[in-house]
């Protein structure tokens, strides 16, 4: 039984599910964080830039592509996990955060306070 005539293709790993335009941005762990680059590596002060990066973002009513326009980096485009994309957000200074884009949230893989991996 055919549902629908109409082909909206399958997109790939890595794709944002949603207009990048109109589609809140929401942060989620769905994995561990991989080895040194985890909240128990983090200092007091990297806490708190961590921390002002998610008041600056999350419940702000931003978009995904105004997260990007404001603090997106140019990511290494051989960085991928799972066959997702690595994004690069800067958090402050040379501080990090890595993730990829999945069902319209940003999933967090590192936190990279001294901006160790590009």
């Amino acid at each position: 039984m055919q549902l629908t005539t109409k082909n909206i293709g399958i997109p790939k790993k890595g794709q944002v599910l949603t207009n990048k335009s109109k589609a809140k941005f929401k942060m989620s762990l769905e994995r561990s964080l991989e080895n040194g680059f985890c909240f128990k590596d983090l200092q007091k002060r990297e806490v708190k830039a961590f921390n002002s990066f998610i008041d600056k973002t999350v419940g702000k009513n931003l978009t995904v592509l105004e997260v990007n326009q404001r603090f997106g980096r140019s990511p290494d485009k051989s960085d991928s996990i799972d066959g997702y994309n690595i994004y690069h957000y800067e958090v402050s200074g040379k501080f990090r955060i890595h993730g990829y884009l999945k069902e319209g949230y940003f999933v967090i893989c590192r936190i990279d306070p001294n901006h160790r991996v590009h």
